[in-house]
């Protein structure tokens, strides 16, 4: 596997306490595959063939087979590992059949909401649409949807973790919004698809999801600081960071939405989020900078503060077996010292 040693031993930590290794045979579909959390699920797929022998057949899509080759180095020349050249912005015709779909493909760059409106918002809607006919055609065992904690809206008056069905004052049409709009309307379709035709659907909503696999032009404000930490930069805070955020590793993200596809319930939506790593964003920056050796410089601009409080509760999740593995000092440090953009 193309992952450090720190990587790798989080990974198997997490497969092994979330009893993981139960895909002997299985089919398995994962789109967004190369994406921050996407490729770390492949690579819980990939360590189950590789350490435990489970003979999962991986079917792998994504835009790029150049960066699938380079994300995950040898293990894409296995037999089991199956490139598929896919966009979510177009319709499939795929030949092949599988038990279980992840539905990953989404822009995940705050700027990319804003200057691809549109293909942000047929990924989340037409793609998931293509995604769920094709596992009713097939007639997969479960699809599990990567929603967002954008769905949740805002409420100015939150004092306490955001459950399921907390929702708040959800904003009008604007370009940036196409993503939380997308979100939205690709879960109705999940439930839809589960309705009226009977295809097993499972929501997932993470939080804000931080690792060392970060894409070129990724720029949120995590992703941000972990690269100027790992580069050796001040880390610069335009606002004075108080806003609290559920920040989780992308291995326990994965770990979580693979243990759903065994133990999650039909139509439900789980938030995903690691309780011991629920900070400030400048506790989160502090921590980075510690790591990285390097100084933070902390601003005063809370104006544009959209989502004051945005922590989510993963009792429901938790409820079933599902522990997160990663603490925030072991995935701040993996993540600055194994940052690739």
């Amino acid at each position: 596997m193309n992952r450090s040693s720190q990587y790798l031993n989080l990974l198997i930590k997490a497969i092994e306490v979330n009893h993981l290794n139960m895909f002997t045979n299985k089919r398995v579909l994962v789109t967004g595959a190369t994406g921050l959390i996407g490729s770390s699920i492949v690579d819980i797929f990939v360590y189950l063939n590789e350490g435990f022998k489970q003979k999962v057949e991986l079917y792998v899509a994504g835009r790029s087979k150049e960066r699938v080759q380079k994300r995950f180095g040898e293990s894409f020349d296995n037999d089991y590992f199956h490139f598929i050249e896919y966009d979510a912005t177009k319709g499939i015709n795929f030949d092949f059949s599988v038990d279980y779909v992840i539905q990953g493909a989404s822009n995940a760059s705050p700027t990319l909401y804003k200057t691809q409106p549109v293909e942000t918002l047929l990924a989340n809607v037409n793609g998931v649409n293509e995604i769920l006919d094709y596992a009713r055609k097939v007639k997969s065992q479960r699809v599990i949807y990567i929603s967002s904690s954008e769905v949740y809206g805002n409420k100015g008056d939150r004092t306490k973790l955001i459950d399921e069905n907390d929702y708040g004052f959800v904003e009008g049409p604007e370009p940036r919004n196409s993503y939380s709009a997308g979100k939205r309307a690709a879960e109705n379709l999940c439930v839809g698809y589960a309705s009226e035709y009977g295809v097993d659907t499972v929501i997932v909503r993470p939080g804000h999801i931080y690792s060392s696999n970060v894409l070129k032009g990724d720029n949120r404000a995590s992703s941000d600081f972990i690269g100027k930490a790992n580069r050796h930069e001040d880390i610069e805070m335009y606002s004075s960071g108080k806003q609290l955020r559920s920040y989780t590793h992308a291995i326990d993200c994965a770990s979580a939405i693979v243990f759903l596809l065994l133990n999650g319930g039909d139509q439900q939506a789980y938030n995903i989020s690691n309780r011991d790593s629920i900070v400030t964003i400048r506790k989160f920056a502090q921590k980075v900078a510690e790591t990285g050796d390097v100084r933070l410089l902390i601003g005063d601009d809370d104006q544009d503060m959209k989502m004051s409080y945005s922590a989510l509760n993963a009792s429901k999740l938790e409820s079933l077996g599902w522990r997160a593995v990663v603490s925030l000092s072991e995935g701040v440090r993996e993540a600055v010292v194994n940052f690739n953009e």
